[in-house]
C-alpha cells in the first residue's frame, strides 16, 4: 500500500548490490535473459505476465521471465492493512525489493497503489503502465446475482432477500453505472454489511451510508470472492504461513492461526473493491455498480501497474520506457506526490480523482500517441484529492490543474522516448501533487491526519530502526493509538 514519506531519508538497502559488478546479473545480461519478480496471488501473475508480454513484443530477441514469492502482506490475512502497514510498511513489496536490491530480480512488477511513495535507498520507480478503470465497485453475492437473473432483473441491479439493493429506485441508480452513486449509497439497507480492508472506503461508507456497515475482509480477490458467496467465512488461509518468508516472524502465524479458529461465518452481503483487479481477473460480470469518483473517490495509483528497478540499472530502465503509458504516468505520479506531501498511508482516508485532457487517466495513451506528428504538444491534468478523518465525519478536497509539456520524440526510433522525456513528464506532474498537498495541508488535513501519521514508520527500513519488525502487537497498539479500527 502506499505510503508517505518523513524528513529523514530511508535506512539504505540492505544487501544492496552494485548492477555492473554482480557476476549473476551480469551473466544473464549476456544471454539477454531479464528476471521479473512478482508476488503469488493470480491476479499479481496476470499483472506480471502482462508486463512480460510488453516487454517481449517490443524487445525481440530477448527473454522475460517472470518468478514469485510470497511477502509478509500475503500472509496475514486477518488483522486490517491499516493495523499491519501503521508499523510495518512495505507489506506487499518488502521481499520483493530485497531480491530486486539483491540480484535475483532485474525488474519487479507491483499494483502502483501497493508502493510505498517514499522507496528503499537504491531503487526506483521506471515506468507506469496503462491504467485499468480505477474507479471503486459495489459487488453483491452470488446469490443475489443468480435471484435477480431469475426475476429477468438485470445482473447491475441485483437484490439479495433482506439485506440487499431492491426496489425501482435502487435498481434504477445502480443502472446509470457511476451517474448517480449517491442514490445507490443513500439507499443501502440499515445494517447491511459491507466488506473492504481500506479506511478510505470505510470513511466514504460512514460519510455517505451511515445505515450501512463496514466489515474488515482480508485475503487476495479469490479469497474475498469466496467469503462473500460462501456462507463459511473461515478457510484454511493459515497455510499460506508455511511457505511465509523469513521476515514475517513465527508469533505472526500463530497469531494468523488463532484468529481463523475464531473467525465469523457469513458476514458480508457485499463487498467493495477495485474495478481493475475484477476486470482483470475476468469477472466484470460480478460488478453490481461503478461509484462514480466524484462522490467516492478512489486510492492513489489504483488500477495502474508500477515498475521497479535498481536505480543505478540504465540498461532495464531504457527497456521499460516503452511500456510506459503517458496519461497513466501523469497521474498517478501526481497522485503519489500528493499523498507523499501529505505522509499518508493506507491508514489514512486519502482519495483522488485524476483526469488528463479532460479524459479518464485509464485511457490508454502510449508515447506514440502523445508525440504522433499533427498532436498536440501540450495537455491539462487535473487532480482532485480529499482527506477524510476515520469516521467520515470530516472531509477536505482540493482541486488544481496545470498544463504539461509533451515530449517531441525524435531520432532513430522517434516511437522510443528518452529517460530524460520520461523525468521531464513525472517532475511536471509531481509539481501539481505537491502543490494540491499543500494546499490540502492549509485548508484543514493536517488537524484531520494528525496523530494519524506523527511518529509513523514510513519505509520498512525506518520501521526495522524503530524495532517494530516483529509482533502484531506492535502494530496493534499503533493503530489503536491512531484510532484505526481493528479487524472484526
Amino acid at each position: 500500500m502506499s505510503t508517505g514519506t518523513a524528513s529523514s531519508s530511508p535506512a539504505p538497502t540492505a544487501g544492496l548490490i552494485s548492477t555492473a559488478t554482480c557476476a549473476g546479473v551480469q551473466a544473464r545480461r549476456a544471454a539477454r535473459v531479464f528476471i521479473i519478480g512478482s508476488r503469488k496471488s493470480e491476479l499479481a501473475q496476470i499483472q506480471a505476465y502482462h508486463v512480460r508480454d510488453l516487454l517481449a513484443a517490443a524487445h525481440p530477441g530477448t527473454t522475460f521471465e517472470v518468478q514469485t514469492e510470497v511477502t509478509a502482506g500475503d500472509v496475514n490475512l486477518v488483522s486490517h492493512l491499516a493495523t499491519l502497514a501503521g508499523a510495518a510498511p512495505g507489506l506487499f513489496t518488502k521481499e520483493l525489493e530485497m531480491g530486486l536490491a539483491t540480484g535475483a530480480y532485474d525488474l519487479v512488477v507491483h499494483s502502483l497503489k501497493d508502493m510505498p511513495t517514499t522507496l528503499p535507498t537504491g531503487l526506483s520507480l521506471a515506468a507506469i503502465t496503462s491504467r485499468e478503470d480505477p474507479r471503486d465497485v459495489l459487488i453483491l453475492k452470488q446469490q443475489a446475482a443468480t435471484a435477480a437473473a431469475a426475476a429477468n432483473v438485470p445482473n447491475e441491479c441485483a437484490g439479495a432477500s433482506t439485506n440487499a439493493l431492491t426496489g425501482s429506485a435502487v435498481a434504477e441508480a445502480a443502472r446509470a453505472d457511476g451517474a448517480d452513486s449517491d442514490a445507490v449509497l443513500h439507499l443501502l439497507p440499515a445494517g447491511m454489511r459491507l466488506g473492504t480492508s481500506s479506511v478510505r472506503r470505510e470513511a466514504l461508507l460512514r460519510r455517505l451510508a451511515p445505515q450501512a456497515t463496514a466489515v474488515t475482509i482480508r485475503g487476495n480477490l479469490n479469497t474475498r470472492m469466496r467469503k462473500l458467496d460462501t456462507a463459511d467465512e473461515a478457510a484454511p488461509e493459515a497455510a499460506a504461513c508455511a511457505s511465509a518468508p523469513p521476515t514475517v516472524p513465527a508469533a505472526a502465524c500463530a497469531a494468523v492461526t488463532s484468529a481463523h479458529a475464531a473467525a465469523p461465518t457469513g458476514v458480508y452481503d457485499a463487498l467493495l473493491l477495485a474495478r481493475a483487479g475484477i476486470q482483470r481477473l475476468g469477472w466484470g460480470a460480478r460488478i453490481t455498480h461503478a461509484l462514480n469518483p466524484d462522490v467516492f473517490p478512489y486510492a492513489v495509483g489504483q488500477g495502474a501497474l508500477g515498475i521497479e528497478v535498481r536505480a543505478d540499472d540504465e540498461e532495464v530502465a531504457a527497456l521499460l520506457l516503452l511500456a510506459v503509458d503517458v496519461r497513466a504516468a501523469l497521474a498517478c505520479t501526481a497522485e503519489r506526490t500528493f499523498l507523499n506531501k501529505l505522509q499518508g498511508g493506507c491508514q489514512v482516508p486519502i482519495g483522488v480523482k485524476t483526469t488528463v485532457g479532460g479524459v479518464c487517466a485509464s485511457a490508454p495513451s502510449p508515447w506514440s500517441s502523445a508525440s504522433a506528428e499533427g498532436a498536440p504538444r501540450a495537455t491539462e491534468l487535473h487532480l482532485s484529492g480529499s482527506v477524510l478523518s476515520l469516521d467520515g465525519g470530516e472531509l477536505v478536497t482540493v482541486n488544481d490543474r496545470c498544463v504539461i509539456d509533451l515530449p517531441v520524440l525524435s531520432g532513430a526510433n522517434p516511437a522510443c522516448p528518452s529517460v530524460a522525456a520520461w523525468r521531464s513528464l513525472t517532475a511536471q506532474a509531481a509539481a501539481l501533487g505537491s502543490r494540491v498537498g499543500e494546499a490540502a495541508l492549509r485548508a484543514g488535513a493536517d488537524r484531520i491526519l494528525g496523530h494519524v501519521t506523527s511518529a509513523r514508520p514510513i519505509t520498512y527500513g525506518s520501521a526495522e530502526l524503530a524495532g517494530l519488525t516483529a509482533p502484531l502487537a506492535a502494530a496493534a497498539a499503533a493503530a489503536a493509538a491512531a484510532g484505526v479500527p481493528q479487524s472484526s
